[in-house]
């Protein structure tokens, strides 16, 4: 997804810089660098860099921009261990304010120090660190959803194992249908991340204005848990789809 929001023909110096016209060339290789794009790692173009590399040059394009205070919206998702490790620090040695929407527990261990925790329904502040909060409160429904979670994956495991035995033993007349049908469904997903991720970036904008009222701040956070949420599940859908087209086309 990272594709989308950067030029693949652009270096990473490039892309940084294009961040914040106002910065040096020395202020620009510093955030590179800090990003671990030291050197001729700048010029490496977006197209040839992993997901995780890509989701750095992002973070280096929040930093190189100036503000008081940082939106992140589920920041640790698609990285790697290494590129969440230099988010944290980067995040903790930023100087102004972070509002930060996450499921990541080793984030929030390490920077969060004020809570809005979405639990049974209700939404409430906690003004301490997530370890108090667990110490304190905790999930309610921890060991359930765990339970679940581990029974969704073994079920949806077996179905997706069942459709590839039924897909591998036949090779029916009406394969080009199916893979149309694949095609299309990977289209529809595609169109309806997009739409959620505007509605992301428009409640992210509100979040700000809105950043003194918390009535309006715990409401906005709410909604945009909700979209995270299904986007969630439609990224899920968008890579099973993506991997059984290439199951299918693999088999042809």
């Amino acid at each position: 997804m990272h594709k989308k929001k950067l030029n693949p023909k652009k270096s990473v110096y490039e892309e940084v810089a294009s961040a914040n016209p106002n910065l040096t060339l020395t202020q620009v290789r510093g955030i590179c660098g800090a990003l671990m794009f030291e050197g001729d790692l700048a010029e490496k173009k977006i197209s040839v860099l992993s997901g995780g590399e890509q989701g750095r040059v992002l973070f280096a394009k929040v930093i190189a921009k100036p503000a008081n205070l940082l939106f992140l919206d589920e920041p640790s998702n698609h990285l790697d261990m290494q590129s969440i490790e230099i988010l944290i620090d980067a995040v903790r040695n930023f100087s102004g304010g972070v509002l930060m929407v996450t499921h990541d527990e080793n984030m929030l261990n390490h920077l969060a120090n004020k809570l809005i925790v979405f639990q049974d329904g209700k939404v409430q502040f906690f003004e301490r660190s997530y370890q108090e909060f667990l110490s304190e409160i905790g999930w309610s429904e921890e060991k359930k959803d765990k339970s679940s979670i581990k029974e969704s994956t073994v079920n949806n495991k077996a179905a997706q194992g069942e459709k590839s035995g039924k897909k591998a033993r036949s090779l029916s007349k009406d394969r080009a249908r199916k893979l149309r049908a694949i095609e299309r469904g990977i289209e529809k997903l595609e169109k309806e991340m997009e739409q959620l991720d505007l509605k992301k970036l428009e409640t992210e904008a509100q979040l700000v204005q809105e950043a003194q009222n918390p009535e309006k701040v715990a409401e906005l956070a709410k909604f945009l848990n909700e979209l995270n949420e299904s986007y969630e599940k439609k990224f899920e859908l968008y890579e099973a789809s993506q991997a059984r087209l290439e199951s299918f086309n693999e088999e042809a």
